[in-house]
């Protein structure tokens, strides 16, 4: 299953995602171009990435179950 959450940040924010599940997950980060900043960072791990542009980026989770993500945008 594919969720996606639309968040909107600055030119030059740290955007900062950890992912844990007790299953299979992967979270993939996509600019407001759709250019990928990450792919597919597995559960148990944390991906930070410095934002290129304003505007929308796409944080898209997939998983075969429940899962915990945290976002952090600074």
């Amino acid at each position: 299953v594919s969720t996606s959450y639309l968040l909107w940040a600055r030119a030059g924010q740290a955007f900062t995602t950890t992912l844990s599940a007790n299953n299979t997950a992967q979270a993939s980060l996509y600019a407001p171009d759709g250019v990928a900043l990450y792919q597919e960072l597995a559960a148990g791990y944390t991906a930070k990435a410095t934002l290129p542009t304003s505007g929308d980026y796409r944080l898209e989770i997939r998983s075969s179950g429940r899962y915990t993500a945290g976002v952090m945008i600074k």
